[in-house]
């Protein structure tokens, strides 16, 4: 449930960004300011707006317990401390890069809570996206930046920012994975191999080897096979591998539909070797 809670607290914050944009408030930054803010001042803003949430939550984990008016006040609050910024003159190009992306965050989650009521279940899986990418730049805010709030606050970022760790670390695992799942040739029996074969002795699955060329080792790993016709008409099957250590070749097998005219692996979950 903390995850959940931190989702309808601090990702949330969005819910009356447009809103806010509208009534004018632009974190007091004029539009056309010519002042070029500093690292020190951008990160300070973002401080004055997590503290300003955080004070409506009594230094809790920003959870409205399903009270969207809560939810409303606390975006409000962060909000206008840190739209201006996304109009101000920075000093770093790709620390405003961050802070646009953040204030993206908090309009993407406008959208997602104006979709549903809080009782849905699906709000809480459509805000899983748009609170890991938060706690993502949180998390470089802290560890590139500096940004820090001390006392109960700084235990609700730090959580925060843990989650932001485990995010990074998940996309860099399915990137390297992607990257090498990608590369996989399935071979696959010949039409005149099987009509040779009238005893049903011969192998008719396709198979495959991943060269583990990644850093990671796996404790396990499940793979979509995605079964391609002619016509391009996908069919699905999963692919199981018990372990794959880094550096090591396994091979795979999938048996394929009459039609199969190409097979292609994506990741459906794995657990890393600890």
């Amino acid at each position: 449930m903390g995850k959940v809670r931190q989702i309808l607290g601090i990702a949330a914050c969005a819910v009356l960004t447009v809103a806010v944009a509208g009534c004018g408030s632009q974190g007091s930054i004029p539009a056309d300011s010519e002042k070029v803010y500093t690292n020190e001042e951008v990160i300070g803003m973002l401080e004055d707006g997590l503290r300003a949430r955080f004070a409506l939550t009594a230094g809790e984990d920003d959870a409205p317990k399903g009270d969207q008016q809560v939810c409303e006040e606390c975006d409000n609050v962060e909000y206008d401390k840190i739209s201006g910024l996304r109009y101000a003159k920075f000093e770093d190009s790709k620390l405003q890069e961050k802070v646009i992306s953040y204030l993206n965050t908090l309009e993407e989650s406008k959208e997602v809570i104006s979709h549903y009521s809080f009782d849905d279940l699906q709000l809480y899986s459509d805000w899983d996206a748009v609170y890991d990418n938060k706690t993502v730049l949180l998390k470089d805010f802290v560890n590139d930046y500096g940004l820090k709030l001390g006392g109960n606050d700084q235990k609700v970022l730090d959580e925060l920012v843990a989650n932001g760790k485990t995010v990074t670390k998940a996309n860099e695992v399915k990137k390297a994975l992607t990257a090498i799942l990608e590369k996989v040739q399935f071979t696959c029996p010949s039409e005149e191999d099987s009509n040779t074969d009238p005893w049903g002795l011969f192998d008719s699955d396709c198979e495959a080897v991943i060269d583990n060329s990644t850093q990671y080792s796996f404790a396990d790993l499940y793979l979509t096979a995605s079964l391609y016709d002619a016509d391009n008409v996908k069919t699905e099957k999963t692919v199981s591998i018990d372990s794959m250590k880094a550096g090591e070749k396994v091979k795979v097998q999938v048996a394929p539909d009459a039609n199969t005219k190409d097979i292609k692996l994506s990741i459906s979950s794995y657990t890393l070797v600890k």
